[in-house]
């Protein structure tokens, strides 16, 4: 699901709205380009031209849902493992993934500055980190959110 708009996008220029392409031809690439959830939505269409257009509608009807979109970058941001280290790298990668999420959210509408999300984000930190940022924002050298 968190995939999809990225793949639609790419999938959609380089084939979809190719004119020399045939809707068969346009159906095989997209089976070949589809794996795990994507796929099982269309396994058992046979690959014909009146299939082709189906096979979209029945991945856009499940992946293309903007509240389904969103409801799972909550839940991959609530199900992220809390970060135990203080290393850089281990902070680093726990940031950038924190980040995509909210990146994602704030594109797609959501207000990413609520209590809700700081508490969230705070979770995944590691203890010592914590404290620095209540620390900071006690003393008003740096706001939580920012």
């Amino acid at each position: 699901i968190l995939k999809w708009q990225e793949f639609w996008d790419s999938f959609e220029s380089a084939i979809h709205n190719n004119l020399s392409l045939t809707n068969v031809d346009k159906f095989n690439y997209l089976v070949s380009q589809l794996g795990g959830d994507a796929k099982f939505c269309i396994v058992g269409l046979p690959i014909t031209s009146q299939n082709y257009q189906i096979a979209i509608d029945l991945l856009k009807d499940r992946f293309a849902n903007q509240q389904i979109i969103i409801n799972s970058h909550y839940n991959a941001l609530r199900e992220m493992p809390p970060i135990h280290s203080t290393e850089t790298n281990k902070l680093r990668r726990g940031y950038d993934l924190i980040e995509k999420h909210m990146r994602c959210l704030q594109f797609l509408g959501e207000d990413t500055s609520s209590n809700y999300f700081i508490s969230l984000i705070l979770s995944k930190l590691p203890y010592e980190i914590v404290l620095k940022l209540e620390e900071m924002n006690i003393t008003g050298q740096r706001n939580v959110t920012s």
